[in-house]
């Protein structure tokens, strides 16, 4: 059985329902001896992350490209490569193969529109992944644009701020649950003191009950 590549770069959202139900089928349409190719900066959006998980589960062979600075904590065993152009090298190592890109297409993300240029150039059919592999034609003048460059400083400086936003959302979590907790307590309470007047009341009125019973009524000789 032939061995074929899909990759799976962008930005753009989209399910993972979605994106399980069309690998699926591409998968099932293929054969077995597929890989998936993921390409990005620093860390794969959370639609490759469900591409990632789901092909692992299908048993298919997992290849990043990052840089140096790419985490790749979610994808246990893959193969990685590192570039300081991941796109443009994953591209590279498909030229010639059995391929097709599927692109988490945005209007916002400029390696979108280099995905078309470079697949363009190396004879991948394209389809976006976010509307069901929806056919994309590049222009016949497309061209790559230029990313910016991102200083390594602030790359750390947004992951840790990315991290400071955790913590701060668990923080609040357990002040929430804090809160929760002494609610319950002073409901408790209130409930455990109602509970203590109903009885005194009702001893109250048995005693009351019971003095009426026991003393004569008028008429009534003793």
């Amino acid at each position: 059985m032939d061995n074929y590549y899909v990759l799976i770069n962008g930005s753009g959202k989209t399910s993972r329902a979605n994106i399980e139900a069309l690998l699926e089928d591409h998968y099932y349409k293929n054969g077995k001896a597929g890989t998936l190719v993921v390409a990005y900066e620093t860390k794969p959006t959370p639609e490759q992350v469900y591409a990632i998980q789901f092909s692992k589960d299908k048993d298919k062979e997992i290849l990043l490209f990052t840089t140096e600075q790419g985490r790749f904590d979610g994808a246990p065993s893959a193969s990685v490569e590192l570039s300081s152009d991941p796109l443009s090298s994953a591209v590279d190592f498909l030229r010639g193969l059995p391929s097709s890109a599927f692109i988490l297409w945005s209007d916002e993300d400029a390696s979108c529109q280099n995905s078309l240029a470079l697949c363009k150039d190396a004879g991948i059919p394209c389809f976006d992944l976010t509307e069901g592999l929806l056919p994309l034609t590049p222009s016949s003048d497309i061209k790559t644009v230029a990313n910016p460059v991102i200083p390594k400083q602030e790359i750390l400086s947004a992951e840790d701020d990315e991290e400071e936003e955790d913590e701060d959302e668990e923080e609040e979590e357990d002040d929430e649950d804090e809160e929760d907790e002494e609610e319950y307590e002073e409901m408790d309470d209130v409930y455990y003191g109602i509970e203590a007047l109903a009885k005194f009341i009702a001893k109250e009125v048995a005693k009351e009950v019971l003095k009426g019973l026991q003393e004569p009524k008028e008429g009534t000789q003793e």
